[in-house]
């Protein structure tokens, strides 16, 4: 039996989708993967301030793209502030963002969250 060759970008927060982000590498099928910010094993942030957080990948899982900062930088301050609907300003944003970059060559994508339609929308659009 043949294998499937599909190649998937995923779109997710990032402790929603680990699993299946480790699966599909493993396999070569992701060629992409939007999420809030990650650091490596090695990273210097996540070995001495993020110590035990989802937010640490593998190396092999950290190198593929993109984690996106500024979508939770933002949402972190209008939290501070009390702003009450900070996360959908969060998620507005990372749909805008990952719209920016879609990966070249993709056959499925898979996403976890109302950004995730919203990407796919402004991607078709572009």
């Amino acid at each position: 039996m043949k294998r499937n060759k599909l190649k998937i970008w995923l779109i997710s927060r990032l402790d929603q989708s680990v699993i299946i982000a480790e699966h599909l590498n493993k396999q070569g099928k992701l060629v992409q993967w939007d999420r809030f910010i990650s650091f490596s094993e090695n990273n210097l942030l996540g070995k001495y301030f993020f110590k035990g957080t989802r937010r640490i990948l593998s190396n092999g899982l950290s190198k593929i793209k993109s984690s996106h900062f500024l979508p939770e930088l933002c949402g972190k301050f209008l939290k501070f502030l009390r702003y009450r609907e900070y996360s959908k300003i969060q998620d507005i944003l990372f749909a805008k963002l990952t719209s920016l970059r879609p990966p070249v060559n993709f056959d499925i994508v898979h996403g976890q969250g109302n950004y995730s339609l919203e990407t796919a929308l402004l991607c078709k659009k572009n």
